[in-house]
């Protein structure tokens, strides 16, 4: 689906963390598990999968958004763009 409908997907399936620029999160149901992977748009273009996790509680785990603010920043420099 967000290969499908890029930025303009939604929720229930795309979710943005609140006070995290450009961080988005992807909520996909297999089964009975709920993942939750974090990503963010590159030069509008590509997504970059940053991380992700099988969800079990009803509250996101911040050490698992910490995770992932890491590796977009990580990335972000390295490509030489702004966050």
């Amino acid at each position: 689906m967000l290969e499908m409908f890029g930025h303009e997907l939604k929720a229930p399936y795309v979710k943005t963390i609140k006070g995290i620029k450009n961080l988005k999160e992807l909520r996909i149901r297999l089964g009975n598990n709920i993942c939750r992977l974090f990503f963010f748009y590159f030069k509008k273009k590509t997504y970059i999968i940053a991380s992700g996790y099988i969800k079990k509680e009803r509250k996101l785990k911040q050490n698992e958004i910490e995770k992932a603010i890491s590796i977009m920043n990580n990335f972000l420099e390295e490509h030489n763009e702004e966050n």
